[in-house]
């Protein structure tokens, strides 16, 4: 069968070399600006990037062995654009919803995704430092950039990554600083964040502060059935009830900076919530629900030390944390509700989708990390990283029928290492980092088994991998890169133990290992008499066994591990900037194939045939105008657009039944649009505004089968900061 993704190259290859340039011209994201630019002179400059406990030089990450590129925020902090959407923008990305604001999500890097690709916050895990998991949720305020890791993970991030990584970056004040964003948009959406800083005179203490709120009904329109009093079925359009969001959060930080015995000495702490009401299992059902609920508190410190050049030759970062986090779940109403929220039946059993549960699940984990480099000699590194972690994890059940019930404490070990010999030769043109990791992994729980029998579990594992990343920079405007890595990634604690109601547990399931190669090639920064040109091709390849698979019901799912996998694509980007770089035309397109290779169990059948439910062609294209000194000195005058294009694939996989009459994510077409504006209004105030219009086009759109997400929506952002 020749795929659709195929025909599509062939398509291209066949068109004339015009046609070709018309349709690469506009390629990379919309958050990828360029700080040099006069629109981000006037934001607040994003300290250096680096590698956490990394001998950085003066070069930028993306200069480096490691494949990561960076995705600079500057001009998308002032817009009401996420995370998720500037994931969207990214090559090689996806990021899907199942509905609006803070709904269930997933996110995809080079075809893997959930927790095969972890996520850091300044290069801590994402569980201590209490920002919210879900990227849409992250305050875009608050953040200065992200790193995406494509293939290989440094060993500083003590991950056991399988194919990538995520390191978001905040800005964490040296210096006296305030801001505050409020945004205000469709679906009775509402939006703050802001943060305060203030170092002292004479001795180097900097104490922050941080905060943040989202609310959201996402009551937006959607296609149902409906049903009369006399049972009879027909379509309707309805706005969504019982889906409101509330998300919350406060952080601290007191740190002690360029002193003799630490370049950085800080304590961190925070606190954080959310609160989701439950309308839909995984689709949208013939009935909604109406009651139920879901919420979660968290809470932890985090302590990290900092020194660059102990001794002239040794540097060293470390920390240790703790985080407390509990997740609520409410199921226990005896109405019944339909799509327009009326009650059609009182009275009834307890619970709209369980047997009435009232459950609170709490995670307690405790880690540390300790990253040293050893300069044996210019431009020679030996890296050397450890990384403990423990989780338990304890339920607190009540069934209304049943009373409370008692669950048996569960827990995970972990300790992960690596080794690493960085070096650079030939004055920089070859730079290559030549690595080593350990896993050792233990779980323990208690599994109830057919017959209601309960078993002792508990699984240990020992795992290595191994890896090498090199670049080759033979001019300045080409860029080389090729990297190998065989990797593991252990299960999670979730995937492991469910979570009580929507997640059975698996105590047996099997860690993933993964064969990872990777090669691409860069144009940078080529100034030609009409403009200035960046591109790039990326290739990957992923050989995964035991990889492990989430069985989806309408309100239940478990892990599995579903045998071997092969997952390879091409990746493309390429920007164009004219006019002193005030026009920006960029975009990317990603071909990502994935096929089922087990011989052997359950997917054995499906040999040959593609992973089901993900998206294997898509791109986007935008297109920035930057407009300085228009009404004023300093003032920055912005319009932007984006255009995202998912192709159609299929629910379920290819192997079985019809192709005609198949369960399809159709094809997708979003557009987004709007303008921006900057001002200075007094010294170090400068105060900014947007206002932007999402799904242009009121297009219905899916990223999961059956939950449309919301349609045309509008947005307007303030910010007002000093500095």
């Amino acid at each position: 069968m020749v795929r659709p993704s195929f025909v599509f190259l062939a398509s291209l290859w066949r068109c004339p070399a015009p046609v070709l340039l018309g349709l690469a011209a506009p390629l990379t994201a919309l958050g990828q600006t360029r700080t040099g630019t006069a629109a981000a002179s006037h934001e607040v400059q994003p300290e250096e990037i680096h590698i956490v406990g990394r001998n950085a030089g003066p070069e930028s990450l993306e200069d480096g062995a490691n494949a990561a590129r960076v995705l600079d925020l500057g001009d998308t902090r002032i817009t009401a654009v996420n995370l998720g959407d500037v994931f969207r923008n990214a090559p090689g990305v996806t990021f899907r919803q199942s509905g609006g604001l803070g709904s269930n999500n997933q996110f995809t890097l080079n075809g893997l995704s959930g927790n095969q690709v972890p996520f850091f916050i300044d290069g801590l895990p994402i569980q201590v430092i209490g920002l919210p998991s879900d990227p849409s949720l992250v305050p875009i305020n608050l953040l200065r950039g992200v790193e995406l890791y494509k293939g290989v993970v440094p060993i500083e991030f003590g991950a056991d990554a399988l194919g990538g990584a995520v390191n978001i970056l905040t800005y964490v004040p040296e210096e006296t600083a305030a801001f505050l964003g409020y945004e205000v948009a469709s679906f009775d959406t509402h939006r703050v964040a802001g943060q305060v800083a203030h170092r002292f005179t004479g001795i180097p203490l900097v104490l922050s502060a941080r905060s943040f709120f989202d609310a959201s009904s996402n009551d937006y329109a959607i296609n149902v059935t409906l049903t009369d009093p006399l049972g009879r079925t027909m379509p309707g359009r309805v706005d969504r009830f019982h889906d409101g969001l509330s998300n919350y959060g406060a952080a601290a930080r007191a740190a002690v900076v360029d002193v003799g015995w630490a370049d950085r000495f800080e304590v961190r702490g925070f606190f954080r919530g959310q609160d989701d009401d439950i309308q839909h299992g995984v689709f949208l059902g013939a009935r909604p629900l109406g009651a139920a609920s879901r919420g979660q508190q968290a809470f932890g410190t985090v302590m990290r030390f900092a020194k660059r050049r102990i001794a002239d030759w040794l540097d060293l970062d470390a920390f240790i944390a703790f985080s407390r986090t509990e997740s609520f779940l409410t199921d226990v109403s005896t109405d019944r509700f339909d799509w327009l929220g009326n009650v059609t039946v009182s009275d009834v059993s307890p619970g709209e989708f369980t047997n009435g549960v009232e459950q609170t699940l709490t995670d307690d984990r405790f880690s540390g990390r300790i990253n040293a480099e050893v300069q044996l000699a210019p431009d020679h590194i030996l890296a050397m990283n450890l990384t403990p972690t423990l989780l338990r994890r304890s339920i607190d059940r009540t069934q209304v029928r049943q009373g409370r019930i008692d669950r048996d404490p569960a827990q995970t070990m972990e300790l992960t290492g690596g080794l690493a010999y960085r070096s650079r030769w030939l004055g920089r043109i070859f730079e290559n980092d030549l690595f080593g990791k350990f896993f050792i992994y233990d779980a323990q729980a208690r599994e109830v088994l057919m017959g209601l029998d309960i078993t002792s579990v508990e699984e240990t594992y020992v795992r290595g991998g191994v890896g090498n990343a090199l670049v080759f920079q033979p001019h300045r405007l080409l860029r080389l890169r090729a990297s190998y890595e065989l990797t593991t990634r252990l299960p999670e604690p979730r995937e492991i133990f469910g979570d009580g109601v929507f997640i059975s547990a698996n105590p047996t399931l099997r860690p993933e290992s993964s064969h990872n190669l990777n090669l691409s090639a860069a144009l940078l920064d080529w100034r030609t008499p009409i403009g200035t040109i960046e591109a790039s091709v990326w290739g990957f390849l992923r050989e995964v066994d035991d990889l492990i698979f989430q069985r989806v019901t309408e309100f239940e799912s478990r892990f599995v591990n579903v045998g071997s996998a092969r997952i390879f694509g091409i990746e493309a980007s390429l920007a164009y900037r004219l006019w002193e770089e005030r026009i920006e035309v960029s975009g990317n397109l990603t071909v990502e194939e994935s096929e089922v290779t087990a011989e052997e169990g359950e997917f054995a059948a499906q040999q040959g045939e593609r992973l089901a439910n993900r998206p294997y062609l898509y791109g986007t294209l935008q297109t920035r105008l930057r407009l300085p000194d228009v009404f004023a000195d300093d003032d920055l005058l912005s319009f932007f657009g984006a255009l995202r294009y998912t192709h159609a694939f299929f629910f379920l996989s290819e192997a079985f039944g019809d192709p005609g009459q198949k369960n399809t994510i159709p094809d997708q077409y979003g557009v987004d649009a709007g303008t921006a504006y900057a001002i200075d209004v007094a010294k170090d105030w400068r105060l900014t505004g947007s206002f932007e219009v999402h799904n242009v086009a009121d297009s219905e759109l899916f990223d999961f089968l059956r939950v449309p997400r919301p349609g045309r929506s509008f947005h307007a952002k303030f910010t007002l900061g000093f500095r």
